[in-house]
């Protein structure tokens, strides 16, 4: 699974030479995007060979301005600044170069999610902008049995969030839609007075929980949905930070 980002910066920017070079650079660190996946033959684990192959860079231009083409559009031209996917790649890192008559930029980026979560790609990319300025940067921490499940595995809790629900009643048949919806700042504090109240005994809710609770709500209702029906909403977070042992920042994995 990749998981695709792009990154829009304003005139001036680096050449293309000046930005591969430093991702050679870069790259001698963080090997594991210029390997190749493998697959042991006994127990099926998957693996990084550290070939250093490399990875896959496309350069294109547009003729146009950012500002022209900014807000981008969730999934057209969104889509064409980053490399494709949808064939069988070798590279576990691919990106696009694509530059703008202004002398605007778009960094567009496709990485392989077993290689590094957010925070790691994050880390990896804070480093190539530091080389690129002839900074230095903090050497990336390799050790992946760091999150190396206990044999047999022990949990502590039920993990009822990976109980598998089949919907049966809304099977997708025609292509995705992407919508935009502005809230306000009065109606966001409205909606968190009403959710939160005056309870001072517990912890209130964040905004990012009560919006997402609201447009769940929402979204369900509008499906017509009988009553004994069970949803669930899916939002990835970090969970680095909430591990009961002290975890490296430069940790470089998934």
């Amino acid at each position: 699974m990749y998981n695709k980002v792009v990154y829009a910066f304003e005139a001036p920017t680096p050449s293309s030479e000046v930005l591969k070079e430093g991702l050679a650079k870069v790259l001698a660190e963080f090997r594991e995007w210029a390997g190749r996946y493998t697959k042991e033959t006994a127990s099926g684990c998957l693996g990084i060979n550290l070939n250093d192959e490399g990875v896959l860079v496309i350069e294109a231009d547009v003729d146009g301005t950012i500002a022209d083409a900014m807000p981008f559009d969730p999934f057209s031209f969104l889509l064409e600044l980053v490399p494709p996917t949808s064939t069988v790649v070798n590279e576990l890192l691919l990106m696009q170069f694509t530059r703008f008559t202004c002398g605007g930029l778009v960094i567009g980026l496709a990485s392989h999610h077993h290689v590094a979560d957010g925070q790691a790609a994050t880390f990896f990319m804070n480093s190539w902008g530091k080389i690129i300025r002839g900074e230095s940067i903090l050497p990336p921490v390799h050790d992946r049995s760091l999150l190396k499940a206990r044999d047999p595995p022990q949990p502590c809790f039920d993990h009822y969030e990976y109980n598998t629900i089949f919907d049966e009643h809304s099977p997708i048949t025609s292509s995705l839609t992407a919508k935009k919806f502005h809230f306000d700042a009065i109606f966001l504090q409205e909606l968190k007075s009403k959710v939160n109240g005056s309870d001072k005994s517990r912890k209130p809710y964040t905004t990012f929980e009560i919006l997402v609770a609201h447009m769940w709500k929402c979204i369900t209702k509008s499906r017509g949905l009988h009553g004994d029906v069970q949803t669930k909403a899916s939002i990835p977070v970090g969970g680095r930070n909430r591990l009961n042992r002290p975890f490296p920042e430069e940790y470089f994995g998934h």
